[in-house]
């Protein structure tokens, strides 16, 4: 599910070592992710949505984080919690 407009011919993965092969064109890979609260998602090691919209903070314009969160919330993807905690890092763009 796509929670905010972005930029489909990039996809950006976090990996907390080196990787050292080309993973192909539009691929844009970050070392040195914490590993911390990476957890499987169907099989497959995911960020908290809390974390990502942080970490997408200054690549993505916070109005369009602030609805990504919103619909996070009402798809139930993003607990009450963390989305109040979201609100108000973001209570400046308000």
């Amino acid at each position: 599910e796509k929670l905010c407009p972005t930029d489909p011919a990039t996809l950006y993965v976090a990996v907390p070592g080196r990787i050292r092969r080309q993973l192909g064109r539009g691929v844009i890979v970050k070392n040195g992710a914490d590993n911390a609260s990476i957890k499987p998602l169907h099989g497959i090691p995911s960020q908290p949505i809390d974390e990502a919209i942080r970490a997408s903070r200054g690549s993505i314009m916070d109005d369009r984080l602030i609805e990504a969160a919103n619909r996070a919330k009402e798809l139930g993807m993003l607990l009450p919690d963390k989305h109040e905690q979201l609100m108000k890092e973001f209570a400046h763009v308000r």
